[in-house]
């Protein structure tokens, strides 16, 4: 359909693009989809446009908002990971069971108090603002969704990052625990180049010269 793909955000019709394989971009093609990964987005222009996803995964974007994804009313599991997005009020009307938002910037997850199918949340290595993690966390688990968090050591050392105007995530891998920028505000590969870094060592470092902390990030490369 000439001037379909108009409407599409950059990084939205590329994985678009990639998924079909080369076939037409058209709106009866997009109906066939029941899943979709878009990675480096700035915004989600288009994406309700794939309107029988049944499962969205979102790496290194930069988003303020989930716009156009509460019109994926089938969507029961997102995945968002290594990126800034500043609210998840447009899930409310969706029926998702399925919630991973790690190494995100979310500070407010109240929205999902709102999501009645909800049975899985993961947060690890996400900022939380302390009305999510002291109030709505224990609302959730509650209601019997299960929560995957940061540990009080991750949040801690999140916590004190910010506190020094550094906004990286710090969490848990199988080879240690490390650090990343989530968004495209410093890195275009977000997902990538995850400095590995003690508790420890960034305690030290935290205390003594919080300005090499950024420094990291060029030394993994």
């Amino acid at each position: 359909m000439k001037g379909f793909d108009r409407m599409f955000d950059p990084a939205v019709q590329e994985a678009i693009r990639s998924k079909l394989g080369g076939r037409e971009m058209d709106p009866a093609a997009l109906r066939k989809f029941d899943g979709l990964t878009v990675s480096h987005a700035r915004r989600l222009s288009g994406v309700g446009a794939v309107e029988n996803l049944r499962f969205l995964i979102l790496a290194g974007c930069d988003l303020g908002s989930l716009d156009e994804v509460d019109r994926l009313r089938g969507l029961g599991t997102l995945a968002v990971s290594d990126t800034v997005i500043g609210s998840v009020q447009s899930l409310v009307h969706l029926d998702v069971h399925t919630v991973t938002a790690e190494r995100s910037e979310l500070l407010d997850i109240s929205p999902l108090l709102q999501c009645q199918g909800l049975v899985e949340v993961s947060l690890k290595g996400t900022a939380l603002s302390d009305e999510s993690y002291r109030s709505v966390i224990p609302e959730l688990i509650a209601s019997g969704c299960t929560v995957h968090l940061p540990s009080d050591l991750e949040r801690e050392l999140i916590t004190k990052m910010r506190e020094n105007g550094i906004p990286f995530s710090y969490y848990q891998s199988r080879k240690g625990y490390r650090l990343c920028r989530p968004g495209l505000k410093y890195t275009e590969t977000p997902e990538v180049n995850h400095p590995v870094i003690s508790p420890d060592e960034l305690q030290r470092m935290l205390l003594s010269a919080p300005e090499s902390i950024w420094r990291l990030f060029s030394e993994s490369i």
